[in-house]
């Protein structure tokens, strides 16, 4: 790789990280947001829980979000890991805190797809976006193999169990 390339890359993934840290994805439950608006928010420490382990790309992408939110609300914000359940453990940890925005929550496609699973005491309509700092494709794919399309794999998954990845 030529160093102007290397340069180009590196310059690249800092501005997506600056970007990314600026516009985070995270998540506070409730109306609770407005009230707390009301009342010259913040006036205390903000949570933010993940249900990833530090080092992760979750947990990363989380503290690069609290250096700005540092910066803006000029209060402390502190990362709460609860691992497990693809995020069902940070979702009941969340769901029993007050709704006053001092705790919000980053989620992941894994936290969405366990709500639509039935396994969180959240449903969608009780999450309100605030700011997203990834988009993260998600993809079906599959060699060539009995399915004509997605179509035709989601009625076959509808008449019986598939296996999936392996």
């Amino acid at each position: 790789m030529t160093s102007n390339v290397h340069s180009a890359i590196k310059r690249n993934t800092r501005r997506a990280c600056l970007i990314g840290a600026g516009a985070a994805l995270v998540l506070a439950l409730g109306t609770g947001m407005a009230d707390a608006a009301e009342k010259k928010f913040p006036a205390k420490q903000i949570d933010v829980v993940t249900h990833a382990g530090a080092g992760g790309g979750t947990d990363i992408t989380t503290r690069m979000m609290l250096l700005r939110g540092r910066r803006v609300f000029k209060k402390d914000m502190t990362v709460i890991s609860k691992k497990g359940g693809a995020g069902a453990v940070a979702m009941n940890y969340i769901n029993g805190q007050p709704r006053d925005g001092y705790t919000i929550m980053t989620i992941t496609p894994s936290h969405l797809f366990t709500i639509a699973r039935g396994k969180s005491p959240l449903k969608i309509d009780d999450l309100v976006g605030l700011a997203r700092a990834t988009d993260d494709p998600q993809l079906l794919m599959a060699k060539t193999g009995k399915f004509k399309d997605i179509k035709d794999a989601l009625a076959q998954g509808k008449k019986k169990a598939l296996k999936v990845g392996g």
